[in-house]
């Protein structure tokens, strides 16, 4: 495990998710939007990319750090900032 490549892999991985619109699950929003409830129909559609998101994080590390971050009911964010405090 080297930082260079965590810092590359972490850079590239941002792009991805930006390309997707969904950089906020692993990135904390300083807007106030998360405050506001949202409907039924928006947290199913927010948990489904949140769990898309978990699921390229967790087929792009290598195994030794999979087995490290992997935790029940776990969310990308969570995931996410175990993986940057590893590094």
């Amino acid at each position: 495990m080297e930082n260079v490549q965590y810092t590359t892999w972490a850079k590239l991985f941002k792009i991805h998710t930006k390309s997707h619109r969904v950089l906020h699950h692993i990135m904390k929003s300083e807007s106030r939007e998360d405050t506001v409830p949202k409907p039924n129909t928006e947290i199913k559609l927010l948990s489904t990319l949140d769990d898309m998101v978990l699921q390229w994080i967790y087929a792009t590390i290598s195994t030794g750090l999979l087995h490290t971050i992997l935790e029940p009911d776990s969310t990308a964010i969570a995931a996410w900032n175990r993986l940057r405090d590893i590094f």
